[in-house]
């Protein structure tokens, strides 16, 4: 099969936030990051609709973080969400790109 992505995937399993308005925030898994979105998992399934908008949040320590407004792009399996990332800070752009280069 021929890849069509334009970005990288870092597979990166670490624990998240998920916040979709109207609803409690949700912990998710997440399964791979690039700089166009994430992959994640979460039991149990979600109860959003492909075009939603959400905020992802990455703690990569206790003052460092990646904020990363997005909107669901993909379903590609059960359980399994595609969230497309929108625009972001500064300084989630910065740690999200050293995040993948390393």
């Amino acid at each position: 099969m021929t890849q069509k992505r334009r970005f990288d995937r870092i597979h990166f399993d670490a624990e998240c936030e998920l916040h979709v308005k109207g609803q409690r925030p949700k912990v998710v898994q997440l399964h791979d990051i690039s700089l166009h979105g994430a992959l994640v998992e979460s039991t149990p399934a979600l109860d959003m609709m492909i075009g939603d908008k959400a905020e992802l949040i990455l703690y990569l320590s206790n003052d460092v973080m990646i904020n990363m407004p997005s909107s669901l792009r993909s379903t590609p399996g059960p359980k399994l969400y595609g969230f497309e990332a929108e625009s972001l800070d500064i300084d989630s752009m910065a740690h999200l790109r050293r995040l993948i280069e390393l």
